[in-house]
């Protein structure tokens, strides 16, 4: 886990929508929302983007968030 979290936690969309302002990144709610919509990204996606902690910006960028 990064540095800052103390636990973690199964929760179902609506519980995560109901403290979406507690979340660690709004991008933890699209992700989630995504995934129960059937969109889904390929592993290749993210390989020349390791580690992802120096490159959310691409990782971000090539994100569907529109």
């Amino acid at each position: 886990m990064d540095a800052g979290i103390i636990a973690r936690r199964w929760a179902t969309l609506p519980q995560l929508e109901a403290r979406q302002t507690k979340l660690r990144s709004p991008a933890v709610l699209r992700c989630v929302r995504d995934y129960v919509s059937g969109k889904r990204q390929s592993d290749e996606l993210l390989t020349g983007m390791l580690p992802l902690q120096q490159n959310v910006h691409r990782v971000m960028a090539s994100a569907d968030l529109v």
